[in-house]
């Protein structure tokens, strides 16, 4: 995985975008769990085996390691990290498919950007 994909701050943006890191455990689509707010056939894919929906629900820590690693996965299909960020949240197919217009106006990934901008605004705040 490219180290400019800056993987850390990338998966705690999409956390905070996707359940308010954790404050929200059930998506509105009530088929997304967690703080990742992933599906139970996403978890399958980066777990290898199934995961109950409660677990997906109530394990946070379980939720975010499966997050970080669906990410990852998107990282390694994905050309580019704006595509990566799509990924997570469209799926691969859907990201792979987009034209470049398209995805300089996804209002996923500006949100994602704004939070990491958020983020940083936060951290250059602590020095």
């Amino acid at each position: 995985m490219p180290g400019s994909y800056d993987f850390e701050r990338t998966l705690t943006a999409v956390l905070t975008q996707e359940s308010s890191l954790c404050n929200h455990k059930k998506g509105m689509d009530k088929h997304s769990f967690g703080c990742g707010q992933l599906q139970k056939r996403t978890a399958l894919l980066v777990n290898g085996k199934p995961v109950a929906a409660r677990k997906l629900q109530h394990d946070d820590a379980l939720n975010i390691r499966l997050a970080a690693r669906y990410l990852a996965y998107c990282m390694q299909q994905m050309d580019s990290r704006e595509r990566s960020v799509i990924c997570y949240n469209k799926g691969p197919y859907r990201a792979a498919e987009m034209s470049d217009r398209e995805v300089k106006q996804d209002p996923y990934l500006y949100n994602v950007r704004r939070r990491m901008s958020e983020a940083q605004g936060l951290l250059a705040n602590l020095d």
